[in-house]
């Protein structure tokens, strides 16, 4: 059974909350439920060690923190972190009620930023998979050397197809291919 990094919104507050969970609507009922919010599932990553996405992604919003797991992300930067998470979770509890994720092509913040400023990602990027696109963001944050080993103790997704499908797809350049044990040497291209 896999693990899924979410992202609720808190309806009144607008505090986006990151977490793991195996069923992320039945999560979200008991957050509702614990902190009477009125919470809105905006989307999931599924991952295979989602406690390394959820801290690499709660290092990023840092600067945003406003208790535990709970962020108040600019619309501009909350637009571009839902643009990582376009998997949808398999419906466990109660299929009737699971939620529309939302994706970047389907978020009204996406969508402004989109018309603002250009697209959330470069089109290369934007047909990749989520955990594709969660190793595009760290390679465009962190340039320089990387394996799928590294990768992986980073972000807690499998990066061996990844790093083929992010060359071919053009929005990932290789500077030095790896040789032996060595890491190779990538940038992200916008």
């Amino acid at each position: 059974m896999g693990q899924f990094v979410y992202v609720l919104e808190d309806r009144t507050t607008h505090l986006l909350k990151i977490g793991i969970s195996v069923d992320p609507d039945f999560r979200r009922h008991q957050i509702d439920r614990a902190f009477g919010t009125d919470a809105a599932l905006l989307g999931v990553l599924e991952v295979d060690n989602a406690r390394r996405t959820e801290r690499f992604i709660h290092g990023m919003l840092a600067p945003h923190r406003v208790v535990g797991e709970w962020f108040e992300v600019p619309d501009a930067q909350k637009g571009y972190l839902l643009a990582y998470f376009t998997d949808t979770a398999p419906q466990r509890r109660r299929p009737a009620t699971a939620p529309q994720l939302v994706g970047a092509q389907h978020h009204p913040v996406a969508a402004k930023h989109a018309e603002q400023g250009g697209p959330i990602l470069p089109d290369a990027v934007m047909p990749l998979t989520a955990a594709q696109k969660l190793i595009w963001l760290y390679i465009d944050r962190y340039p320089g050397e990387h394996s799928v080993h590294s990768l992986y103790a980073a972000l807690g997704v499998t990066a061996d197809r990844a790093f083929a499908a992010l060359l071919a797809s053009g929005a990932l350049v290789q500077e030095q291919e790896p040789m032996g044990a060595r890491v190779g040497r990538y940038r992200t291209v916008r």
